[in-house]
């Protein structure tokens, strides 16, 4: 389990960003006796992914829909693709 400091250290994400994609909805975390959020350590390819299709022009609520595409057990492609269509087509 990483950290939400080690997480961002990781990803280059800053701890207010992960912060703010877990109240979004977008990023899960696990919270200990202690208070502290903890990550799955396929977290960080999943931030990774989100800070691609953030820089380039994609908002929050528009990666939403297609978040279970970036995780590393993605539901099925057939249901990923028509996602992923339907949001690259609407952003262009």
């Amino acid at each position: 389990m990483l950290s939400i400091g080690e997480l961002s250290k990781q990803t280059g994400a800053s701890v207010r960003s992960l912060r703010h994609y877990e109240q979004s909805g977008l990023l899960a975390a696990s919270r200990f006796a202690n208070g502290y959020r903890y990550f799955d350590p396929a977290a960080v390819q999943f931030v990774q992914r989100i800070r691609v299709l953030l820089n380039n022009g994609f908002t929050l609520e528009e990666i939403r829909p297609v978040a279970s595409m970036l995780d590393p057990h993605p539901r099925s492609m057939r249901e990923v693709c028509a996602d992923v269509i339907a949001l690259s087509g609407s952003k262009l």
